[in-house]
């Protein structure tokens, strides 16, 4: 299930969200405003920004979707067209789209808009944006907008809160979405480590389906970078940390799917982990029969997007031999044989 929970600035979508997401065990948040705040210089041209932030939620969203979770969206959408890329997205994953809207009178919003906390650097850059354009004006405008925006999708189920209350409002918008499902058992990262074509997306997916955690894959993420032609580096890295980060902090189990090719991007992991005081396990996926490695590199397709697979020479490029003094401790999982490898994960895991 997706969930895309609009409404005004100020109407408490990503505090709901957050809520919300607390009580069921397989949830992702996706806050479009912070994955767009995570691209530099993304004040330079805020609507391209957004763009790309738009692009990578629905990448990131479609990996969650797929290993059976759920996902749900806080934003403000003034028009549809994110709404049909959203519909293209359900239908390509079989997933339901369940569309709702927070409907608050205009003054209580504008009041809590305005006593929102400027502590929050994302908060406060939201609160002169919307000083500059006109206030009070604007978030009438914008409340004007979103109007138009549910005639044209009448399926929209409409949420009205308290101020102050967030347990009625999380359990009115679990009367549209469904009961919680139990709600996280504590945080736990998972990490994923190997050359590409060692069957780590397939053990990613397999435990965050088996474990009800959360799913993230920096190949999706640097995809879209690629796609809309934004500086890779390590950006893929840094909003895949900002994804699992709200994951660990609501107690839950969170797997990654990447690379870690060098000592800085696995030592992130531990700095992440170690923040959230989250249960850590890295294991690293091995072919040790090069012939069948080199066969699943050379016959490997693209599942994403106009992606651009590493040949066998790539592939043996750049990939530091781990060192577990410097990189820390980490599980060695045989891929040959897909259940297997599964089996051995989990088995290590619990």
């Amino acid at each position: 299930m997706l969930v895309l929970l609009n409404g005004i600035p100020g109407s408490g979508k990503s505090t709901i969200a957050c809520a919300w997401a607390a009580r069921r065990a397989h949830a992702l948040v996706i806050d479009i405003d912070r994955v767009r705040a995570a691209l530099p210089g993304w004040r330079d041209d805020p609507t391209a920004a957004g763009l790309l932030a738009r692009a990578i939620t629905i990448a990131a969203a479609r990996e969650q979707l797929h290993v059976g979770g759920e996902v749900i969206i806080p934003q403000y959408l003034g028009r549809t067209e994110f709404l049909d890329q959203l519909d293209e997205l359900v239908r390509q994953e079989r997933s339901p789209l369940v569309e709702v809207a927070i409907c608050d009178d205009l003054a209580s919003v504008t009041r809590r808009f305005g006593a929102r906390s400027t502590t929050d650097p994302l908060a406060a850059q939201a609160a002169a944006d919307v000083a500059a354009a006109g206030g009070a004006q604007e978030l009438a405008q914008m409340a004007q907008r979103l109007a138009a925006v549910l005639d044209a999708r009448p399926a929209t189920r409409r949420l009205t809160t308290r101020e102050g209350d967030l347990a009625a409002a999380t359990a009115a918008l679990e009367l549209i979405t469904g009961p919680p499902t139990g709600g996280p058992a504590g945080p736990r990262l998972i990490v994923l480590a190997g050359l590409p074509g060692t069957g780590k997306t397939t053990l990613a997916r397999g435990l965050a389906a088996e474990l009800e955690g959360v799913m993230l894959r920096v190949d999706a993420i640097e995809n879209e970078l690629a796609r809309h032609d934004h500086p890779i580096e390590s950006l893929g890295y840094e909003i895949c940390h900002l994804l699992a980060g709200v994951g660990l902090a609501l107690g839950g189990t969170v797997v990654v799917d990447a690379v870690n090719p060098v000592p800085e991007a696995r030592h992130g992991w531990r700095q992440l982990a170690a923040e959230h005081a989250a249960a850590l396990e890295v294991l690293e996926t091995e072919l040790a029969d090069r012939v069948e490695h080199r066969r699943r590199v050379e016959e490997r397709e693209a599942d994403l997007p106009d992606q651009c697979l590493p040949d066998w020479a790539d592939v043996q490029r750049d990939y530091v031999d781990w060192d577990e003094e410097r990189d820390g401790p980490r599980t060695v999982i045989n891929t040959t044989d897909r259940a297997v490898a599964l089996q051995a994960a989990l088995t290590k895991i619990n």
